[in-house]
């Protein structure tokens, strides 16, 4: 884990998760909330879900996609996440980090693929603008 995984920063200035993630709320608590990845289909994807100790850490989002994508043969991924415009801005940087011995990293390695073909498209739900 690094610096960047440790404080993370957003420049979009009216959505709080990221700045919520950097704050101490929470203190005695095991998690503060949970997160998951569903297909389409709203199938709950093995290895998709985990909870959160600190908010929405992209490190937790990271593993709980790449978990989900590691069963995935689709040639494109659209993702849709309240904050896909922060969480994508270094995503490769991030997938290209993850050791080969994680569990998530042949969940990685697709996603990485999609991300190169560029054939990924991220978009935040139309309920998170407003």
């Amino acid at each position: 884990m690094d610096k960047e995984d440790i404080e993370q920063s957003s420049d979009c200035s009216r959505f709080g998760a990221i700045n919520q993630a950097n704050m101490k709320a929470g203190r005695g608590l095991r998690t503060t909330g949970m997160a998951a990845c569903t297909c389409k289909h709203e199938f709950w994807q093995p290895n998709g879900i985990t909870t959160l100790r600190k908010g929405e850490r992209y490190l937790s989002i990271d593993y709980v996609f790449c978990g989900a994508m590691r069963h995935s043969r689709a040639p494109t991924v659209l993702v849709t996440y309240d904050i896909a415009c922060q969480w994508h801005k270094k995503l490769r940087e991030r997938l290209e980090k993850i050791p080969k011995e994680r569990e998530i990293y042949a969940g990685a390695m697709v996603m990485l693929d999609v991300i190169l073909k560029d054939k990924a498209l991220f978009c935040v739900p139309k309920f998170h603008l407003y």
